[in-house]
């Protein structure tokens, strides 16, 4: 990647006013997750394929619930989703403001990998917005269009932007209504002593295997199942790493399946006399998972 060979004087630019703004929205987007309470409906378009769902979000204490019921499904299926709020993810971290500065001046955060740039939105689901363009400095991942709750930093509504400009993948809130009353809050940048009292919770250990090469700023996530799954972040895009050990030969070949903005890579191969599959799974173009395939069939 170019920006990894540039020295720190000129990375720092990356860091301007305008950059050390959208990274204090991402910080407290990144936060509003965990802080808020709400429910509403949302829309998720994939190419053509359009989903209506129920929220309800429930924040506080050392955990948040979440229920997602789906409307455009006959049966009306529904998911309780529990999460830790106890420590930070690995991708939340990414995105705190705070942790992304701390290295100097060659730090910001993703503003390495993003070009970011704020502008005034247009309501969203009854709220003002501030917008956030995310467009990528490499070929390695989408661009983001963010309209964030000019209020709360809530995350609105995001697309999924091609290196052509076009819109991949919408998520929208049509409806929100937040549990209590919420005044106005300034956007504030953590200071150091915040970040150190952040706890990193679910740091991954070096796994038995992995890819020999990663687009620059991804790093590691989970590794519950480390024999067969990786997933990877860089604070914005995600994605998985599948490695299979077929007991019969297989026909060396690859193949590509794509909905909205992701992709799903799949190579088989024949190494050292085993049958191996690996598969790439996530919101990266399809030349970043084959290339990524690749580096864990690299010897």
């Amino acid at each position: 990647m170019i920006c990894a060979a540039l020295p720190v004087s000129v990375m720092a630019q990356h860091c301007d006013e305008d950059s050390r703004k959208a990274l204090a929205w991402l910080d407290k987007t990144s936060r509003a997750w965990d802080e808020l309470s709400y429910r509403g409906v949302v829309s998720i378009q994939r190419g053509d394929d359009i989903q209506v769902i129920e929220v309800a979000h429930r924040a506080g204490g050392q955990t948040s619930n979440e229920l997602i019921s789906a409307l455009t499904d006959r049966g009306g299926s529904a998911q309780n989703i529990e999460h830790s709020v106890k420590g930070m993810h690995p991708g939340q971290q990414l995105l705190r403001y705070g942790a992304q500065t701390e290295g100097g001046a060659g730090g910001c955060g993703v503003a390495r990998y993003y070009s970011l740039s704020l502008s005034e939105g247009q309501p969203v689901a009854g709220q003002d917005t501030v917008h956030l363009y995310l467009k990528p400095r490499d070929v390695y991942r989408y661009g983001y269009l963010m309209a964030l709750d000019k209020h709360t930093g809530l995350l609105l509504k995001a697309q999924i932007i091609s290196p052509q400009g076009k819109t991949l993948e919408r998520f929208q809130f049509a409806r929100i209504e937040y549990s209590a009353p919420l005044a106005g809050i300034e956007v504030e940048v953590p200071t150091a002593a915040q970040v150190a009292a952040d706890e990193v919770v679910g740091m991954p250990v070096v796994p038995v295997w992995a890819p020999k090469w990663l687009p620059e700023g991804f790093v590691l996530t989970d590794t519950r199942n480390p024999l067969q799954r990786l997933t990877y972040t860089d604070g914005l895009s995600v994605f998985s790493v599948f490695r299979e050990l077929v007991d019969e030969p297989i026909v060396a070949g690859e193949g590509v399946v794509r909905l909205g903005g992701t992709v799903s890579y799949t190579r088989g191969v024949m190494h050292a006399n085993q049958a191996v599959l690996v598969t790439v799974v996530g919101d990266v173009p399809v030349n970043t998972a084959r290339m990524v395939a690749d580096a864990v069939l690299r010897p």
